[in-house]
């Protein structure tokens, strides 16, 4: 792979820029939905619920999970180990484990990892985000050590012990008969420059994820298992790495956990693919998912961990290398086909306002926000201007640009950049943007400095910033 990056355009960081973090799954695909012209419902800041309608039907998602049969399958995919075993007993190819649960004694788990021999995997039963999840542990003592952690410090009452498999985490995201993305995850990692001690680089490293609107949430902790890791290295946070080594900080790739992201959509073996799509139809009723595979590229033999019906489709969609794949649009694609080719040229470049949507939601006033119907326009006009203040303030001349925007019907925002002068862009219909250009010019004493195409994305309203 090379350094190549590109992202789904519709779902730039700017048009996504109040939705980093929780929201961000949930936003992209109501976002996709709302610019189709269905209709939009949320109800939770962090969108664990939403409803997307058209006139036939109405459907109800918790994130990117399809809600129904009361969250069945959800639950259900929390018991890793039930899962492993459907999964297994559709000819799905998984790790072999077991369970140790509340009155399990250390000696069960010890005996166990050497019946199925070392290395192996000490994980939660229950979890997600690849919290408590421990790889590649090659002793007695290290699964003493990590085993304890859970139960003693975790307070996990069940943790499954299971066969450590040498190969690359990767996530597909299954819609359907096709796994239409995957990703390599590399686990939290930074590379030397000669110069900076490895705690510099991880706070350089950091600082890098954080213009990612998916990895700016999944920044690398300095934990215990770091600083496992840089121990068993020989270095210390203090250490100055050597120029070009690489210096893994975990076992496990989860992005959450400080991991990089390589799109592999198109060169992962397709029979991968095809296990991967398996694993999801052994869930009665599951019709998308995050699959969780381990693939080693040499032997080409690969298992399936763990299915995600709730995965973070944003872990697809952002990778540092690679074509970041346009999910949300394939998944309304398959829940809502008679919408697609419904988007307008220029909708790509307008958004909902998701700040809005949560700081209503976070009151207790109302339990849900409808979005307002997508402005369609026959005819648009894009424009930035620049205007400067002789007579009034520029305080003054944006509340009269905003009460003026709002009388036409205009998208977009006005701020101050510098004293005397204020910034506006202004996105409508065509003959709109100009009588507002022009107004702004001949009844507010403005003097228009700059004029240009605004190709950016602006939300559902107009804004003073």
């Amino acid at each position: 792979m090379d350094d190549f990056v590109s992202w789904p355009q519709p779902f730039s960081a700017t048009a996504v820029k109040d939705a980093y973090g929780k929201p961000l799954c949930g936003y992209c695909i109501s976002l996709e939905a709302w610019r189709r012209g269905l209709a939009v419902k949320v109800k939770h800041a962090d969108y664990n619920k939403y409803t997307i309608s058209s006139k036939e039907k109405t459907l109800t998602f918790n994130k990117s999970l399809l809600v129904k049969d009361r969250n069945r399958i959800r639950k259900l995919s929390k018991d890793k180990h039930r899962v492993k075993e459907l999964l297994s007993q559709y000819g799905v190819n998984v790790p072999k484990g077991e369970v140790f649960g509340p009155d399990a004694i250390l000696d069960d788990a010890l005996s166990y990892a050497k019946s199925i021999g070392y290395p192996v995997v000490v994980k939660p039963l229950v979890g997600s985000l690849g919290d408590g999840v421990f790889t590649n542990i090659a002793t007695d003592e290290e699964l003493v050590t990590y085993y304890k952690y859970l139960k003693e410090e975790a307070n996990e009452s069940s943790v499954i012990v299971e066969k450590h498999f040498s190969g690359n985490d990767y996530r597909a995201f299954v819609i359907g008969d096709e796994a239409v993305a995957i990703v390599k995850r590399i686990p939290a990692n930074v590379k030397g420059d000669g110069k900076s001690t490895i705690d510099q680089l991880i706070s350089k490293k950091n600082a890098f994820k954080k213009l990612n609107p998916f990895l700016s949430k999944g920044l690398i902790k300095k934990d215990r298992e770091v600083h496992d890791y840089i121990n068993k290295s020989g270095y210390s946070l203090d250490s100055v790495l050597p120029e070009g080594e690489v210096l893994f900080l975990r076992g496990k790739a989860n992005a959450s956990a400080g991991g990089d992201t390589v799109d592999f959509t198109d060169l992962i073996p397709q029979r991968v693919k095809d296990a991967a799509v398996l694993a999801v139809k052994a869930i009665d009723g599951l019709e998308h998912c995050g699959v969780d595979v381990l693939f080693d590229e040499e032997t080409e033999e690969y298992c399936i961990l763990e299915l995600n019906t709730r995965a973070q489709i944003g872990v697809n969609m952002y990778p540092v290398e690679g074509e970041g794949r346009n999910v949300p649009a394939l998944l309304v694609d398959h829940y809502f086909p008679e919408s697609k080719g419904k988007t307008a040229k220029f909708s790509t470049r307008i958004a909902f306002n998701n700040q809005k949507v949560r700081n209503a939601l976070r009151g207790s006033v109302i339990d849900e926000v409808s979005i307002s119907p997508f402005p369609r326009l026959s005819s648009i006009l894009r424009r930035r201007f620049v205007f400067s203040c002789s007579r009034v303030s520029p305080a003054t001349a944006s509340d009269r640009v905003a009460r003026l925007a709002k009388r036409y019907g205009i998208l977009g925002f006005v701020r101050s950049p510098s004293e005397g002068k204020i910034e506006v862009v202004a996105v409508g219909a065509r003959q709109k943007v100009i009588e507002f250009k022009n107004k702004a010019v001949s009844r507010m004493a403005l003097s228009i400095e700059e004029e240009v195409k605004w190709r950016r994305t602006v939300k559902n309203c107009f804004e003073r910033l």
